[in-house]
């Protein structure tokens, strides 16, 4: 009976716990929902909203996010394989659709790009070409000089712990890349927020490139 007792009188405690916990959004009402997403308590479907309108919070836990293994739980473990089934879905549907366009190669490409394509190729480059609109595309010169047989390359250019973005064109396949660079790091008022980079020697800059997943 004493425990029977004890275990009423926990429940009793955290029920009363709970609602002292007032809401965090109107400040006046005792709290009946926790938000899965960034744990505020809640009192009503007004405040509810209340919240999500003022911070941009979805409403929704974040399914990578890091949970202790004391605090795992069932709950938890459920979430965690419907979040593996979505992804295997997911994959099975990217690898379909890539099936399908692997029947027929380039089929909608203009004979320039499938002449660039063909010339990069025979440099041992495998060139990823964007859909039709997207705007690393439309901002992307890269050609292929039939009758002098070069690629003129367009390169972007990308500062570590900067937003800066470069772009340059036409850029001869033969072309020494410090050349290029070394224009946009010379010492001078519009190059501000390079600074750091105008300061180094070439020699000691490191360049690197960005490796897109296989296909």
């Amino acid at each position: 009976m004493e425990q029977k007792q004890h275990h009423q009188d926990t429940n009793t405690n955290s029920k009363t716990q709970q609602q002292h916990i007032v809401c965090g959004e109107c400040g006046a009402n005792p709290s009946k929902y926790k938000c899965p997403a960034c744990s505020l308590r809640s009192c009503s479907l007004p405040c509810v909203k209340a919240h999500k309108q003022r911070t941009g919070c979805t409403g929704k836990r974040d399914q990578t996010h890091f949970v202790p293994l004391s605090n795992f739980d069932d709950h938890l473990l459920f979430s965690d394989y419907n979040l593996l089934e979505e992804m295997k879905r997911v994959a099975e549907s990217a690898r379909r659709m890539r099936a399908q366009f692997r029947v027929h190669p380039y089929p909608k490409f203009p004979p320039h790009l499938r002449s660039l394509v063909h010339a990069a190729s025979n440099r041992r480059t495998k060139l990823l070409l964007l859909p039709i609109g997207m705007s690393r595309r439309d901002n992307n010169q890269t050609r292929y000089n039939h009758r002098k047989k070069f690629i003129s390359w367009t390169i972007e250019w990308r500062f570590h712990s900067t937003d800066v973005v470069l772009l340059d064109h036409g850029v001869h396949e033969d072309t020494n890349l410090f050349s290029v660079i070394e224009k946009h790091l010379k010492p001078g008022p519009w190059n501000h927020p390079l600074r750091q980079f105008c300061k180094e020697n070439l020699d000691s800059l490191k360049f690197f490139i960005c490796k897109n997943p296989k296909v």
